[in-house]
């Protein structure tokens, strides 16, 4: 629990952050290791809670939770999140009946399970009451500070779901103390609904200083030499705040608390729903104002991307999706704000990797993930999160994206999003599959590289005319944006088609150019130039290639394995096929002659089979006879299968080759 605790705190850390271990777990079905019946869609759980905080470090609470359940089977059991063993006071009963239950664990709840075999089962539609007396020891750090986390019994359906709190809290005196929603002084309740979790904050010997924006409360919680820090944390706040309910049509909560995190300015994270971390504010000269203005807007992002909208991915684990969405949100920010000094370094992470020929597929098992040596966090949750949602809104044009984004927001408040489905509501605004796209950038490490190979102008009557010779230097093909300025002042932009490797783009304009650009907005990761490729890295893009429709894609391979020596006979094999599909039939005859000779039984048998076939479709017929008796003389029976061609061969189709030339169905 250390190390997915550490993972927790250190998840959301700037790029600029000291490198965190990344070996985990990718998004996974939710709810999978659950113990009980979950429901489909689990119901809101409304917590009334009292609890008085003891100077000795012990929190002692009373907590009533009600739920109803509209699940479409009946109810037999529960899971609290809730360790039992840890708290001899734990008393628990539902429906008035008093309850008990063993304990369990499961990687995807936050803390140990407490299973709860219900007195009466409760059917559908059904209302539940649990009432519950718990305790829970806690330590100050050496800061005086603890962020109280898991301190209540919480029934847990198998994934995070938003529910309803209601809070009395008596902390000790001479603490700064914030919660997550605002203090009703009417109730007493510091009051927060449809929120993913709630936390309670205790500082020792820490000032508070507070605005609002709008209706939401802002507090930072400070010490005396951060004080400075903390209050352009506070103003900064209000202004993001303002800008994302205007930018998105609202703002999730009704409060937002800042605390100090660790010595270094490496970052920040979010804490719970309405609090956010922002690390190092004791040495506000060591940062720009920028990059405290950033990281603000960057944590409070995750209040929209983790605590409004909730991750598909394991407790602690957050993947790519809700990274790369909040840092959309906060570039927007700045760029609205005229910062700009703060994304390229999501980018130049992630490109700097692929230099270093990582494999970085974001898409991985968890047997895959198991074997990450490197800082997965940074350069693939952050940097390729980011390359991806950028280039999604090139993909896409600014404001069908912002329609998509939009609607996401709207749609998932309170359930979990996963890659599937942005990419439905992506494809739903534009009326076209974007499958092309996600296969590219998610499930695979091909990088973007395109450049402008050359250009010429041409005056016809009025008008010039501009010819743009743009080529793509990488695996990944996608539309880009070349943009020509012109001295009148003008611009025009045309887009490439992904679909072709090397291309020429026209402008028409009545002056002359002034400077033409790919991507001069900066919106995409480009690796240009292109990495020199290895053999390790062709290998696994080979393997990933699909046998048919690759053909382009097959042929850039098959130059950097020769560059290479590719020396794996069944990588040159399976690019023989592709590149037959394709119709490079002298790079597939080229890459067939390496898988015979890195071969060995009937691979190499079969490579020569594929050699006479090749032969035949370039007309020479005496090489094709030849490659034919060779596999014979050896002994070729087969059968080796293709079903991409409904085609077996076996020793009787190479008999009849003899007779009949291959030919290409």
């Amino acid at each position: 629990m250390l190390y997915r605790r550490l993972r927790l705190l250190l998840g959301c850390l700037a790029v600029t952050a000291v490198a965190i271990p990344s070996a985990g777990r990718p998004a996974s079905s939710a709810g999978s290791a659950v113990p009980i019946d979950a429901p489909l869609d689990p119901p809101t759980v409304r917590y009334f809670i009292e609890c008085q905080i003891e100077e000795g470090g012990v929190l002692k609470g009373s907590e009533t939770a009600e739920f109803v359940n509209r699940g479409k089977q009946a109810l037999s059991r529960l899971a609290l999140a809730w360790s039992g063993r840890a708290d001899p006071s734990f008393e628990l009963t539902v429906n008035g009946r008093a309850a008990t239950g063993p304990e369990t664990s499961t990687d995807d709840a936050p803390s140990p399970l407490i299973l709860v075999d219900l007195p009466q089962v409760v059917p559908p539609g059904g209302k539940v009451t649990l009432q519950v007396r718990f305790s829970k020891n806690f330590r100050l750090d050496r800061r005086g500070r603890v962020n109280l986390l898991a301190w209540h019994p919480r029934v847990w359906w198998g994934r995070e779901t938003h529910d309803d709190f209601a809070v009395k809290v008596r902390p000790p005196a001479g603490y700064a103390f914030a919660a997550t929603g605002p203090l009703n002084p009417s109730t007493g309740h510091y009051s927060a609904r449809g929120v993913r979790s709630f936390a309670l904050i205790l500082a020792q010997g820490h000032d508070v200083m507070e605005a609002r924006a709008g209706d939401v409360v802002v507090r930072a919680i400070h010490t005396k030499t951060g004080a400075q820090c903390s209050r352009l944390l506070l103003d900064t706040a209000v202004d993001v705040i303002q800008f994302y309910r205007a930018r998105f049509g609202f703002y999730p909560q009704r409060s937002l608390t800042i605390i100090p995190g660790g010595d270094q300015p490496v970052g920040g994270y979010p804490v719970a729903t309405g609090i956010i971390v922002v690390h190092g504010q004791d040495k506000l000269d060591a940062k720009p104002a920028t990059f405290w203005k950033w990281i603000t807007a960057h944590e409070i992002g995750h209040q929209y991307w983790l605590e409004h909208v909730l991750s598909a991915d394991r407790p602690g684990e957050w993947g790519w999706l809700m990274i790369g969405l909040g840092i959309y949100a906060d570039r927007e920010f700045c760029r609205a704000r005229g910062i700009t000094d703060q994304h390229r370094q999501f980018f130049d992470e992630y490109v700097a990797a692929v230099r270093k020929g990582i494999d970085t597929t974001v898409d991985l098992t968890p047997d895959q993930l198991d074997e990450v040596t490197w800082d997965f966090n940074n350069i693939v949750r952050h940097g390729k999160g980011f390359s991806i949602v950028s280039a999604l809104e090139v993909t896409m044009g600014h404001d069908p994206f912002e329609r998509a984004y939009a609607r996401v927001l709207r749609e998932y408040a309170g359930r979990p999003l996963g890659v599937p489905h942005l990419q439905a509501v992506c494809e739903n605004e534009v009326g076209r599959s974007l499958d092309w796209f996600f296969q590219q950038w998610v499930r695979s490490a091909r990088y973007l590289s395109y450049a402008i190979a050359g250009q010429s102008s041409e005056r016809m009557g009025e008008e010039i005319v501009i010819s743009v010779e743009v080529k793509r230097l990488g695996p990944l093909s996608m539309p880009v944006p070349v943009v020509a300025r012109f001295s009148d002042g003008t611009s025009q932009v045309r887009f490439t088609d992904r679909l072709r490797a090397s291309q020429v783009v026209t402008f028409r304009a009545r002056s002359a150019p002034t400077d033409i650009r790919l991507d001069p907005a900066g919106d995409l990761a480009m690796v240009v130039p292109p990495p020199e490729p290895t053999a390790g890295a062709v290998s696994r893009r080979i393997n990933r290639l699909s046998l048919t429709g690759t053909g382009e894609e097959a042929l850039a391979l098959y130059h950097e394995a020769r560059q290479t020596k590719l020396a794996r006979g069944n990588d040159w094999w399976r690019l023989g096929l592709a590149l037959y599909d394709g119709r490079h039939y002298d790079e597939s005859l080229a890459a067939m002659r390496e898988a015979e000779r890195l071969n060995t039984g009937l691979w190499q048998q079969t490579a020569i089979v594929w050699q006479g076939h090749l032969f035949d479709l370039l007309g020479r017929r005496e090489d094709a006879l030849r490659c034919y008796r060779q596999a014979l003389d050896q002994g070729f029976t087969g059968p080796m299968g293709h079903e991409q061609y409904n085609m077996v061969i076996d020793r009787k189709w190479v008999e009849e080759r003899l007779t009949t030339p291959f030919t290409r169905r």
